[in-house]
């Protein structure tokens, strides 16, 4: 469907950007990217764990494992 969107040039020259990348329609990209957007703002409460919420997460999404913490920490130089 066709319509008139007023979009940051910022992000719409990073969509350019990814649709290059990876042969798609800046189109596409920015719909990809809206769908995942509305998707993460459904995010609902599943339990509640040591006071804490967990959430469920997308198949695509990666599991967040402290060695991967401690990585990213090392990895910018902050205390481990």
């Amino acid at each position: 469907m066709r319509t008139t969107l007023d979009i940051d040039p910022a992000i719409l020259g990073m969509a350019k950007a990814m649709a290059a990348q990876s042969n798609q329609s800046t189109g596409a990209i920015i719909s990809h990217l809206a769908l995942k957007g509305i998707e993460s703002s459904r995010a609902k409460v599943e339990s509640m764990r040591n006071g804490f919420p967990v959430f469920s997460k997308s198949e695509e999404s990666p599991i967040i494992t402290q060695k991967l913490v401690k990585e990213l920490l090392a990895d910018e130089d902050l205390p481990v």
